[in-house]
């Protein structure tokens, strides 16, 4: 008898270990990237495991990740049935967690955000309850992903900025760079592109870091192939052609590494808005065919089908085909319709009113206010107070994090030394050196009131200098100085905002206000700076702008006593510069 006990313990660790590792060659083999390959290993493994097991219900999970990621809806829809089916699925936590997630991914490809919100939701909710900080991190990723395209772009960057905090302390390079990366889409979204363009170099770096571990996850490589189109997209945004024109090389160069139409469709379609941009109409054209080959043959995302109209409208509006363009916007609006997100439908909205200015002007102005509506609520979030406030919270985590990090590698490097040392003398030079450093502090501090109040001293002898002996030079300046002051005075206000709100975490009203330079209006109850926002752009400045005013305003910035040393050597960089561009508009006048 016990010899029977002992021949069926033994058979059931040996299922066991069978099982786990028929479960195990098939995790490695996703991570691999090679999703064909995959799935042979995963199948395979699916016949030599127990049925009903928790090893079966595990290869399942993968096989549904492995037809989410090569785009087989069939199979995927038929394995996260039977996932959630399976006799395991309610007694594991994990699993239901990861199931979830799964489908919530599947819908968010199909462009069904709110069904993909409801189980993300629902993953989150697991996450939260099993106080799993790895799960919550990714699960506030998650959760920013879909609510940046049901256009609640506050709720997005809270959740960036949770997942973001959490993968710090918790996570993988891996990890830090997926959320970085969506930090850097959100900031797109919201036309902030030189922002954008840090966010995503630092998920690249993350990405590579990631690459260079051991037995890292090969899928980053696909990571890294979706990070080049946004690239290219905020390159080309921030008008950097050369950076740029090299993402989109990589674009193409990766072309044939994408795992479904789905991302070669995208990949496509980037393409095309960069060569739109740059004017190549005859690449474009091949491009947006090409992709719409493939749309034909698959069912495509909603939001991928309204840019390809957009761009097809747009290519025919240049060939001046101004009937084929309107009909391609109307296809675009129509599918926009059912997009929560409304950039690409106010996109839309706004080349319409072009196409029909002149052939139907009532149709045009109906549709440029629909486009305004839309710009409007755009508008009115992305400088939601709220918002601008998460922005920073995230910036000085990332500052805080850096720090810490600086931290721990220089307390390694100085672990021994501090063991060797006796206690009362760490604690007597602890107190020596916060003395010194307070009182080098105060003498820093000191010197730098001093050097701030001779700089504003020597810029007001500038400004009554101009204003008394040439003020009337000034009202004709020729074409080519006036435009590099108006440049430079852009620049100036720019920065000095930039630097305001950073430094002061106060708005451009309070700024107003308090130094008495700029006016501040009532626009349908709302508080307005228009004067002050008109030099904020090239396009916007008047044609005799008011340097003076600008050069007040970075001289008021600079009274702030909490500058920092490198954003008042800009300031006052700057407003050398315009006083520069003054003079040789005098000498030319």
């Amino acid at each position: 008898m016990i010899r029977i006990y002992l021949i069926c313990f033994l058979m059931s660790i040996f299922i066991w270990t069978t099982a786990k590792a028929a479960d195990s060659e098939c995790e490695k083999s996703l991570k691999l990237g090679d999703y064909s390959e995959a799935e042979n290993v995963c199948q395979n493994s699916l016949q030599s495991v127990e049925a009903g097991s928790l090893s079966e219900l595990d290869i399942l999970l993968n096989l549904t990740s492995i037809y989410l990621h090569i785009h087989n809806p069939e199979k995927l829809t038929y394995y996260i049935n039977k996932a959630k089916n399976h006799p395991e699925f309610i007694n594991s936590i994990p699993t239901q967690y990861k199931w979830h997630r799964i489908v919530g991914q599947k819908l968010y490809l199909e462009a069904d955000y709110t069904g993909s919100k409801r189980h993300l939701q629902n993953a989150y909710n697991i996450a939260k309850q099993q106080e799993n900080q790895e799960w919550l991190s990714k699960s506030h990723n998650d959760m920013g992903l879909v609510e940046l395209k049901l256009g609640d772009y506050k709720s997005a960057l809270s959740h960036y900025q949770k997942s973001l905090e959490l993968k710090q302390q918790f996570g993988t390079d891996l990890q830090i760079a997926k959320t970085m990366n969506n930090l850097g889409r959100i900031h797109l979204y919201l036309e902030q592109a030189d922002q954008a363009v840090n966010y995503y170099e630092s998920a690249l770096s993350h990405y590579l870091n990631y690459s260079k571990s051991k037995n890292f996850d090969h899928r980053v490589f696909i990571d890294i192939a979706h990070l080049y189109e946004d690239l290219t997209k905020a390159y080309g945004a921030a008008n950097n052609t050369e950076k740029a024109n090299y993402y989109a090389q990589a674009i193409v160069d990766s072309l044939n590494d994408k795992t479904n139409n789905t991302e070669q469709i995208r990949a496509l379609i980037n393409l095309s808005q960069w060569h739109l941009q740059n004017g190549n109409l005859d690449v474009l054209h091949q491009l947006l065919v090409a992709s719409k080959s493939k749309m034909d043959n698959n069912q495509p995302n909603p939001e991928l089908m309204a840019q390809w109209y957009l761009l097809q409208a747009q290519l025919h509006q240049k060939n001046q085909q101004t009937s084929a363009a309107i009909k391609a916007v109307e296809d675009g609006i129509l599918i926009s319709d059912n997009l929560p997100e409304t950039t690409l439908k106010a996109d839309l909205l706004y080349l319409k009113a072009e196409l029909l200015e002149k052939t139907n002007p009532a149709q045009a102005l109906q549709a440029f206010k629909e486009y305004q509506k839309l710009r409007s609520q755009f508008l009115q979030q992305k400088y939601d107070s709220d918002l601008k406030t998460i922005q920073h919270q995230i910036e000085t985590q990332k500052i805080q994090q850096q720090l810490l990090n600086q931290e721990l590698t220089n307390s390694r490097q100085q672990q021994k030394l501090q063991q060797l040392t006796n206690l009362v003398l760490i604690v007597g030079l602890v107190l020596v050196t916060m003395t010194a450093l307070l009182v080098f502090y105060q003498f820093k501090r000191k010197k730098e009131k001093q050097a701030l109040m001779q700089s504003i001293r020597y810029h007001k002898q500038q400004l009554l200098i101009f204003q008394t002996s040439h003020k009337t030079q000034l009202e004709t300046p020729s074409e080519l100085h006036k435009e590099a002051l108006k440049k430079a005075l852009v620049e100036l206000l720019i920065d000095a905002t930039t630097i305001w709100e950073k430094t002061t975490q106060s708005s451009l009203i309070e700024m107003a206000e308090q130094s008495k330079i700029w006016t501040v209006s009532i626009d349908n109850g709302t508080l307005r700076t228009r004067s002050l926002e008109k030099y904020l752009s090239l396009d916007k400045i008047p044609d005799n702008p008011r340097w003076r005013n600008v050069v007040q305003t970075g001289h008021f910035i600079l009274s702030q006593d909490n500058l920092q040393k490198k954003d008042r050597e800009i300031l006052e960089a700057h407003i050398e510069h315009i006083m520069d561009e003054v003079r040789a508009l005098s000498l030319n006048n």
